[in-house]
Order: C-alpha cells, then sequence, then structure tokens
C-alpha cells in the first residue's frame, strides 16, 4: 500500500534525526586473529526502563543487551552488556520494574521469569511459573506482582518479591498479550477470538468482570494510556481500537491497513499511537483523537525472522526502531533545528 506522505500533517517527526544505536559484533571470526563481521541477527523485543536513563533488547541468536542512555536520551559510545544465553530459547518479551531504573524481567518460551540486574548484567531473582513457554511479561504498576501468559493459553500471576505462584487462570482462547491498569486492580487480557477479557485483581484475586468486542481476529498487542484513560489494541483484522476506561466503551477505530498488526505503542501523553505489521507495510504513527497518520518510517518493516520493533521513549516524544538488517535506531530532536526556532524571531 503506498503512502501519500503529503497527507502527513505533522512536521514535528520529520524534523527528528535518527542515529544507530551503538551494538556489539557477536559473531566469530572467520579465521584466527581475523575481523569479526556484523551478524544480522534481527531484533525480537525491546524497551525503554520507566524513566529512560537505559535500554534492554533481545535478539534472534538468543542475546539479551542492556544499554545506559545519557541525559538526553542518547546512547552511550560504549558496547551494550550483553547476556549470551539468558533463557534456554530467545528473549521473547522483558518489561521493566515500574518502580526502579535498573531491573527488568525476561521470559524465553521456558518455564522461568528472570528478574536482571542491567547494570551489572546479571540475574537476581528467577522464578518457577511451574507452566512451560511463557512468552509475554508485565509487570504490575505497583511492582509487587509479575503475569505471565503461556503458549498453553494460561495467566500466571507471581510474587515478584517471593516467587510465589498467586493465581493461574485457563482460558477457552489463545492469549496473545496483556496489560495491567496503572494500580494494578485490573488486568486486560487480548485473546485470539478477537475480545479482552477483562479482570478485577483483588486480594491476591482474580475475577472476570467483562469481556470487550469490537474486533473479528485475534488482539495481538494491548496499552494502556500513561493517565490510565484509555485501553489501545492492535489486532490482526489491521485495526487499532480505542477504549475509554471510564466505561468501558469503545470511542474510536482506526482501519486504514489491510494488513495484521503485530504491536501498538503509545506516547506518554497518549496523544500519538504507532503500529507495525506482520506483512511488510511500514510502522505508522497515528494521532489517537483523529485516527489522521502523522508519520511512517519505511525502515521499520518485516524482517527475515522477526516483526518490527518500536516504542516510544517514555519521557519525550522520541521512539526506537528496528531494522530487517539487525540494527536499532533511535531518534532525537536536533539541536540546530532547535536552535534555529529560538532564533529565528529575533533575526526577522
Amino acid at each position: 500500500m503506498s503512502i501519500n506522505y503529503q497527507n502527513q500533517k505533522d512536521g514535528y517527526f520529520l524534523e527528528l534525526k535518527t542515529k544507530l544505536i551503538r551494538d556489539v559484533l557477536t559473531s566469530k571470526p572467520s579465521a584466527p586473529g581475523g575481523r569479526y563481521s556484523r551478524r544480522d541477527d534481527e531484533f525480537i523485543v525491546a524497551d525503554f526502563n520507566v524513566v529512560g536513563t537505559r535500554l534492554a533488547a533481545s535478539k534472534t541468536d538468543g542475546s539479551l543487551r542492556f544499554w545506559r542512555l545519557l541525559n538526553n536520551s542518547e546512547p552511550t559510545d560504549q558496547d551494550p552488556i550483553v547476556i549470551f544465553r539468558p533463557h534456554l530459547r530467545a528473549v521473547e518479551s522483558l518489561h521493566w520494574k515500574p518502580k526502579s531504573d535498573s531491573q527488568v524481567a525476561t521470559v524465553g518460551n521456558d518455564k522461568y521469569i528472570k528478574i536482571w540486574n542491567s547494570i551489572k548484567g546479571i540475574a537476581i531473582k528467577e522464578i518457577d511459573t511451574e507452566e512451560e513457554k511463557n512468552f509475554i511479561i508485565r509487570w504490575s504498576g505497583d511492582s509487587k506482582y509479575i503475569l505471565s501468559l503461556t503458549k498453553s493459553n494460561k495467566l500466571v500471576i507471581v510474587d515478584a518479591e517471593s516467587g510465589k505462584i498467586i493465581e493461574k487462570y485457563e482460558f477457552e482462547h489463545s492469549v496473545f498479550d496483556a496489560t495491567w491498569n496503572n494500580n494494578s486492580s485490573f488486568i486486560f487480557v487480548g485473546l485470539g477470538n478477537g475480545s479482552i477479557d477483562v479482570f478485577l485483581f483483588k486480594d491476591e484475586k482474580i475475577n472476570r468482570v467483562t469481556t470487550l468486542f469490537g474486533h473479528t481476529a485475534a488482539i495481538k498487542s494491548l496499552r494502556l494510556g500513561r493517565k490510565a484513560q484509555h485501553l489501545f489494541a492492535g489486532a490482526h483484522d489491521g485495526s487499532i481500537s480505542i477504549w475509554s476506561l471510564d466505561d468501558l466503551t469503545l470511542e474510536r477505530v482506526i482501519a486504514d491497513v489491510d494488513e495484521p498488526v503485530h504491536s501498538i505503542d503509545v506516547t506518554r501523553d497518549g496523544t500519538y499511537i504507532a503500529a507495525t505489521y506482520e506483512d511488510g507495510e511500514t510502522t505508522r504513527i497515528y494521532d489517537a483523537l483523529s485516527g489522521e497518520l502523522f508519520h511512517a518510517i519505511p525502515q521499520a518493516v518485516l524482517g527475515v525472522k522477526c516483526f518490527p520493533v518500536f516504542r516510544f521513549l517514555p519521557t519525550k516524544t522520541t521512539y526506537i526502531y528496528s531494522t530487517p538488517r539487525g540494527e536499532l535506531f533511535i531518534t532525537l530532536k536536533n539541536p540546530e533545528q532547535i536552535r534555529e526556532k529560538i532564533r529565528a524571531p529575533y533575526n526577522s
């Protein structure tokens, strides 16, 4: 599907500069004493900590990486800390602890939830969920609990401190993503039949209170706005739905791409929504209120092994994205453009 860039109304994204995030070379030299050659291992998932000072990412070579970012979100010129085999298989999901800038939890299609100190690059806790093939992980907003989804369609909730299993729930349909609300009292789970199950979490028990219906195919990605006013859902039918959390009603749908949505993300203020796609469409950024396309990222497309990675920075409206060549880019405000805008009124 071709994109008419003249219809992109927001010049802000076009003014951002793009910088490649330095990555360590992990391949073996072709001969003893030879130079290392770059491997095009693709990124599976990447995300920032809550204050935007650290970045974690996993790759298809099975490695987990941690970068420290500077105050202006610029990556350092140092190689990341690399854990070469954090799980039996590659990390499929990671999530930073909300009340910490250094701890991040991971799952890798096995039985375990692992919590890492990203500064030292060491595992500080391993939790046995007693369930195989965990592939989605989410901390609760108060950092007390962690939920995991398994490929056998189960939800597991554990106490993050003790590792104790609090609750388990098995679904009739396939599960694809889940998120807590900000005060950890509700859990939303996206299902294969296009619905979203809503659970009340109280006194360490979960109870399904309602189900939201708004899509005709699997809910692939769920995000909550930072101010907890809206729930955002991306679906395999190519649409993005926006739900009011005041009364759980459907407010609007964005459906201008006829391709399965792989993932969505939302800016810190809920102004913009980004969507990545499974069949080759470029990653797109939309206005959340109008549903209008504001920007597209031609390099952020489907790779040979993985779907594109995209995440907004939690502290400002910039973002990271991956390419099929195994690269990770970060966009930053251009200081020269900022200075020009400041000087312009006085030079006119």
